[in-house]
């Protein structure tokens, strides 16, 4: 990692400066070369507005021109003072853009006006030309990347404490995978996120390594280990190319002394990543995102996939896609983006890449069919790498992969599997994911807008998430409530539950209508889902349950699945949570269901899986994390509050006596707890403070009342099920009329 070397204010800006003044005078100072006209300006003159169209620039003659941009609050923020022998506007023209500040005169000024025919010609004259004026561009957009972040770390500044300020920081370049910092290192200062994205790990306990968090642009990093006196607590890299800035603690002490408030917002960074760490939060909303899409084979119409996912998602944020060719006419020059990555002007092309973040939320990159510089580039410059393969084409790894994997370690990586129009249900999924370390994988029907539609609110963070609570019988409310989903049209991108919401959860992933749910209810009901036995093991010997997995789901295989899905158990033997998010369908389900004492538990590679209702009943923040998305919709059957019973017995009560009273007709029934029902209550009253905590996670929590019913009343589901689409349906309607895209 070396600092970049067209940091912005160094020696080279000067000498670009004194090239181009050189060549300019040159050639404008002979009648039979270039015949600039001049533009003269009065105090208070404004030469052009931020937005205005860019279809020249100026160099400026003599007199001072002031550099401003409007931000979104319509403050005004100074960027610079420009004087003569430097040019203004070249930043908007070389990218085709509109107008990146406003410019003002400060006393009367003279300026030449330089149109792109006549950079053409400036360039015919001296072959470097353009790549200079590239190269000031691009210290120029630093400038500008850095002005932002400072106002939002320091607030206004004056033009020349900024200035100075600005020459006192070492801007540093970090590529994929480079540490800016080691967990233990002494702290020298702090550093401020310009572009790109950090992510932040510690060492565990045991040896390993747990990431902690990420940070983006206008974030401070390393402010901890200053406040602590103490060494870095974390490990900070880079997951994609990024660049920040240095304050050394000199220049941080001089700024805290003349500036106190500076302290208390370092102070509140620290303050808010801790709150973060101890308490369960809510996603920000997505800031900026860059993708690159890989072909693997012979992957075609990758053009059209790009651009229908960009129309899909303008509507979060404008949206650019753009692959060499495009990315060669953004510079100004044919064949830059296949220039070698060790060229001298790459820290150029990077930064003219990274200009592109801050204009654009969300950025497609379309990655060559083989490997290339340019290839290279869109990798290092991007947050996912999407593999883009047809599902009928062979598995293996390809060579493009094969060199992702060798020399890039950090980057996210997912895979896009296309399908066939006519396909009904994907399979063969585990031979595309075996050999691959991908962080999720998406299923698209060709030609379908539906699929197209949930990949993009994936993507995008706008994913819509199920999660259904365990609860026994209870759970058919939540059949009630996939019926309103349906009548109401609300598309569902993820889905998940425990124990009886596992059920729930995998009807509803793998399609089925409501009748079709209606049909598998009464499965149950009719065959019992409790068949009691000698009570050794378990109080019911567990054929029953398991069959109903098996009738449900078929040989199914979760990855398999259109719509992604998860269900939470328990494993004992490790007495830790278990997510299935892969394998068998059935298997995974009668896991997250088999109660404690009630139904045999599941046994995988040796360790004891029980139901997912004794560790997480309700996996909301679990959805939240692997959904990316806090667009969550719960349902949750489980009161906080039981309705109040009164039993016959005080503190103890014989068996044999409860049998003899089922047995008598003619006797009054004894009032009892079942064990079912009390083994049920008791992990549910476990996990019931973080329930209440978890639900502010939730955009909408639905608790139909079913106290009524007991957690055994299977043969009710009828009932159950209509108790939930009546609590439901007026709910999901209103949150559904506050959605934009859905």
């Amino acid at each position: 990692m070396e600092p970049d070397d067209i940091k912005p204010e160094t020696a080279l800006d000067t000498v670009i400066l004194n090239q181009l003044k050189i060549l300019i005078q040159k050639h404008t100072s002979r009648e039979d070369e270039l015949a600039l006209d001049q533009v003269d300006l009065d105090s208070n003159d404004i030469l052009f507005e931020q937005g205005a169209d860019s279809d020249c620039m100026f160099w400026i003659l003599s007199g001072q021109l002031e550099v401003s941009t409007t931000q979104g609050d319509d403050s005004k923020q100074i960027i610079k003072i420009l004087t003569p022998d430097s040019p203004v506007g070249e930043m908007g023209l070389l990218n085709h853009l509109p107008r990146t500040a406003t410019i003002t005169a400060l006393e009367k000024s003279q300026l030449l006006r330089i149109t792109i025919n006549d950079i053409i010609k400036f360039s015919t004259l001296d072959e470097n030309f353009l790549i200079r004026l590239n190269k000031l561009a691009a210290s120029r957009w630093h400038n500008l990347f850095l002005a932002n972040c400072l106002k939002k770390l320091f607030g206004d500044l004056p033009v020349d404490a900024l200035q100075e300020l600005q020459d006192q920081l070492e801007w540093m370049d970090i590529s994929n995978g480079d540490t800016l910092f080691q967990e233990g290192d002494e702290a020298d200062g702090v550093y401020i996120i310009i572009s790109g994205r950090l992510r932040a790990k510690v060492a565990t306990d045991n040896g390993g390594e747990q990431t902690i968090g990420e940070l983006g642009p206008a974030e401070f990093v390393g402010e901890y280990a200053l406040i602590t006196d103490e060494p870095r607590s974390a490990t900070i890299y880079a997951v994609r190319h990024s660049s920040v800035v240095k304050m050394n603690l000199a220049l941080l002490n001089r700024y805290i002394y003349t500036d106190p408030t500076l302290m208390r917002k370092i102070a509140h960074s620290v303050i808010t990543r801790q709150k973060q760490l101890l308490h369960p939060k809510k996603r920000t909303e997505v800031k900026q995102l860059t993708f690159t899409l890989i072909r693997h084979g012979q992957t075609s119409a990758i053009h059209d996939l790009a651009n229908s996912l960009a129309s899909l998602i303008e509507d979060n944020g404008n949206t650019l896609v753009m692959d060499s060719q495009s990315f060669d006419d953004f510079f100004g020059q044919q064949g830059i983006a296949q220039s070698p990555i060790d060229t001298p002007i790459q820290p150029v092309i990077a930064a003219r890449l990274s200009e592109l973040e801050h204009r654009y939320k969300f950025i497609i990159l379309i990655a060559d069919k083989e490997n290339s510089p340019w290839t290279e580039r869109t990798i290092g410059q991007s947050d996912r790498v999407l593999i883009i393969a047809d599902s009928d084409a062979d598995p293996s790894i390809s060579v493009i992969e094969e060199t992702l994997t060798n020399q890039i370690t950090h980057i996210r990586r997912d895979l896009v599997l296309l399908h066939p129009v006519d396909t009904e249900s994907p399979s063969g999924t585990a031979a595309w994911l075996e050999p691959r370390n991908v962080s999720t994988h998406y299923h698209l029907r060709k030609g379908d807008p539906i699929h197209m539609a949930r990949l993009a609110r994936r993507l995008t963070g706008r994913a819509v998430g199920l999660i259904c609570s365990g609860g026994g019988a209870r759970g058919y409310a939540q059949l009630g409530t996939y019926k309103a989903i349906l009548e109401l049209d609300i598309p569902i991108d993820y889905i998940a539950g425990t124990s009886m919401g596992a059920i729930s959860a995998g009807t509803i992933a793998c399609g089925y209508s409501y009748e079709k749910g209606k049909e598998l209810a009464q499965y149950c009901a009719d065959l019992g889902v409790t068949d009691l036995t000698l009570p050794l093991a378990s109080i019911a010997a567990s054929k029953n349950v398991s069959q109903i997995c098996q009738h449900i789901y078929g040989s199914r295989l979760i990855e398999d699945l259109w719509t992604p899905f998860f269900c939470i158990s328990s494993n004992l033997t490790k007495a830790e949570r278990v997510v299935h998010q892969r394998g068998s369908l059935w298997r995974a389900v009668r896991a997250s269901m088999s109660i404690p004492g009630v139904f045999l538990p599941i046994v995988e590679d040796g360790d004891v899986l029980v139901d997912g209702g004794v560790m997480d009943n309700y996996p909301v923040q679990l959805m939240q994390d692997i959904a990316e998305s806090t667009r969550l919709i719960g349902v949750n059957v489980n009161p906080y509050i039981e309705r109040s019973v009164t039993f016959d017995y005080d503190t103890s009560l014989s068996g044999w006596r409860i049998l003899l009273n089922r047995l008598n007709p003619f006797s009054r029934k004894l009032r009892a707890p079942s064990i079912m029902g009390t083994i049920l209550r008791s992990f549910d009253v476990n996990s019931m403070k973080m329930t209440k905590e978890i639900a502010s996670l939730l955009e909408l929590n639905i608790t139909p009342d079913i106290r009524r019913f007991t957690m055994n009343d299977y043969v009710k589901w009828r009932a159950i099920s209509q108790c939930g689409y009546d609590e439901s349906y007026d709910l999901l309607k209103d949150w559904k009329n506050k959605q934009t895209d859905i």
